[in-house]
């Protein structure tokens, strides 16, 4: 004969608010680290382009303009890097305040909290793999080509 199991067998859906609360703690830290890991490597090129600066005689928006051609090849490093150090910093902190016991507690696994971190890496993947594949290529060529304008501006200001 069978029986229907008791309620209690059935995994508790989750509620949305716990979903958003994952996804908030996780994007915080994701956007610092961001900044951060991004600013350290841009360091050596900054001081590069401010030495074009002050050396050549460069217009600020033509630095500014190179700075943007620059930021696709480092965001394809830090986005991952700064993705790993958010999930890394949320669930930490969730377990370090004891928000992990509780919800353990209260009959949730840990793999019924992953769906807000599959979503998070899934978007972040496609905003590196967008990165890798359309903004690298474009920014190495419009360097190359704004370089290649700057040496022929000066060479031909020179001539003259």
């Amino acid at each position: 004969m069978l029986f229907d199991a008791p309620s209690s067998c059935y995994p508790r859906p989750i509620p949305r608010i716990l979903h958003r609360y994952v996804f908030r703690e996780i994007v915080l830290p994701f956007a610092f680290g961001l900044a951060v890991f991004t600013f350290v490597l841009l360091v050596a090129r900054l001081l590069k382009l401010i030495e074009l600066v002050v050396s050549r005689g460069l217009p600020l928006t033509s630095i500014l303009r190179l700075f943007a051609y620059i930021m696709p090849a480092f965001l394809e490093v830090t986005v991952p890097m700064a993705m790993l150090l958010a999930i890394l910093i949320a669930f930490g902190r969730l377990s370090a305040d004891s928000e992990m016991v509780a919800l353990r507690s209260s009959g949730l696994s840990l793999y019924q909290l992953m769906p807000p971190v599959a979503i998070f890496v899934a978007l972040t993947s496609v905003a590196t793999a967008g990165i890798a594949l359309y903004a690298r290529p474009w920014g190495n060529r419009s360097l190359k080509a704004a370089l290649y304008d700057m040496a022929r501006t000066r060479a031909s200001a020179g001539l003259r």
